[in-house]
């Protein structure tokens, strides 16, 4: 959609107005064809950062403008074109790509396999089989064993959360926070985690349960469950995963 957006640079010359509109629709097809649509607060949320990262090539490329004016770079309808060879675009895509291989390499970040996957919770004699995205920023852990967390809705668990759970959110719900870090352990097995995001903070209860599978292996690693009552942005997620859950 973005190669398709720059061809408007063969057009005539716009005014400004027209120039915004247009690229405030560009924008927005960009942003709902690759998230797709999660609702006002994501769409928001995700053009956002599109504009961000547009400003940012924006500055740089005029920069190089003002500093260079390199031969063969065109600006027209805020659009940048470089007059570049085939074979040119080829080699450099190219070592591009074996520079951000070797960084990745050297600092241990690669890309996972899958993001989406199906997880299965039994726990107590009851099973609940979730479909879940691995959150490359997600890094929520409980803080005493540190042991990683997959975050998930309530309304996907369906009861499989045990029943003190409930008591101890409402018990977190009326204390002040020196009481909510004293009062962890009320409840066996259940823990609260804080949690910090963009948008806010806040406690989430938690629990660990008997057995996780995750696209069909039985994770050996210890994991909690930490249960959402606003659910996951993403209407077609029942849980995030954090990544550590399948190291």
């Amino acid at each position: 959609m973005g190669s398709l957006a720059s061809l408007i640079i063969l057009l005539p010359p716009m005014n400004a107005f027209l120039s915004f509109a247009v690229k405030l629709l560009i924008s927005a097809v960009i942003c709902v064809t690759a998230f797709k649509w999660g609702g006002k607060r994501e769409f928001f949320k995700n053009t956002a950062a599109f504009y961000m990262i547009s400003f940012l090539f924006c500055g740089v490329m005029i920069a190089l403008w003002f500093t260079f004016t390199p031969k063969g770079m065109v600006i027209n309808n805020s659009t940048v074109y470089f007059n570049i060879s085939p074979v040119y675009l080829i080699i450099s895509s190219l070592v591009t790509y074996l520079i951000v291989q070797l960084i990745c390499r050297i600092t241990g970040r690669r890309k996972a396999e899958k993001l989406f996957l199906d997880v299965k919770i039994e726990h107590l004699g009851k099973a609940r089989e979730l479909r879940g995205k691995l959150d490359t920023g997600c890094s929520l852990v409980e803080p005493f064993s540190g042991n990683p967390v997959i975050i998930c809705s309530k309304k996907a668990l369906n009861g499989l959360e045990p029943e003190s759970i409930e008591l101890k959110a409402e018990t977190m719900a009326g204390a002040r926070s020196d009481e909510r870090l004293s009062s962890m352990s009320v409840h066996s097995g259940i823990r609260i985690i804080p949690y910090k995001t963009i948008s806010g903070q806040g406690l989430l209860p938690c629990f660990k349960p008997n057995r996780i599978f995750i696209d069909g292996r039985l994770c050996l690693n210890e994991i909690y469950i930490a249960v959402s009552e606003r659910g996951i942005a993403d209407n077609e997620l029942d849980c995030l995963i954090n990544p550590l859950c399948i190291d």
